[in-house]
């Protein structure tokens, strides 16, 4: 696939309020379908924010660094892979022939991750609560987002057909999200934090 060249930055067409979808269509910046994309393109970001933290773990746990490095840097680019699918919504020419939704490759490799980490954590008794170390909370904000993004693309398919790997991958994704955010919290030997009803 031929790789978009980024020359220009500013282009002044957004002034109004408005966005050109990859195949020219005008499409206000407001719209559900620019929103969705949008999410996605924060969502990566946020990931980012986690790689970046993780790369401070590279000399006391070289462990976690290579597993973040490996998976967050596959995770952002199947996000651009997303990201691009909502642009353009469903075209007959994004979906190869042999396609196969229970082989998909993406979706396959973060359901095999997260049957790594569980081999190594206890069952859990409770919820979670985010916080028990700073790449467990940053994890978890990853979720959260994540789970926003997967309700907008719920939202869009009401509105247009969407490819239904796309929000496949954002269900898996978010749940990744939370088994990594306890492997993580299991690696430096901290303590899950752990909801404790009260209603």
């Amino acid at each position: 696939m031929k790789k978009p060249r980024l020359s220009r930055i500013y282009t002044k067409n957004g002034d109004k309020g408005m966005t050109r979808l990859p195949k020219g269509v005008a499409i206000s910046k407001g719209a559900l379908q620019v929103e969705s994309y949008g999410t996605c393109d924060e969502l990566c970001t946020c990931i980012g924010l986690l790689r970046a933290q993780i790369r401070l773990c590279k000399e006391s746990n070289p462990e976690i660094y290579s597993e973040g490095e490996f998976c967050l840097h596959r995770i952002q680019n199947n996000l651009f892979d997303m990201g691009r699918l909502l642009a353009r919504a469903l075209e007959s020419d994004e979906i190869p022939e042999d396609y196969e939704l229970e082989n998909d490759p993406h979706i396959n490799f973060l359901e095999a991750k997260m049957d790594e980490y569980l081999a190594l954590l206890e069952p859990l008794e409770s919820f979670s609560l985010p916080g028990s170390g700073v790449l467990n909370a940053h994890s978890h904000h990853c979720r959260t987002v994540c789970r926003r993004w997967e309700r907008l693309i719920v939202r869009l398919m009401d509105e247009m057909p969407v490819q239904e790997r796309v929000l496949v991958y954002a269900n898996r994704l978010s749940d990744y999200l939370y088994v990594f955010s306890r492997w993580v919290s299991l690696q430096l030997g901290e303590e899950e934090l752990l909801w404790e009803p009260s209603l």
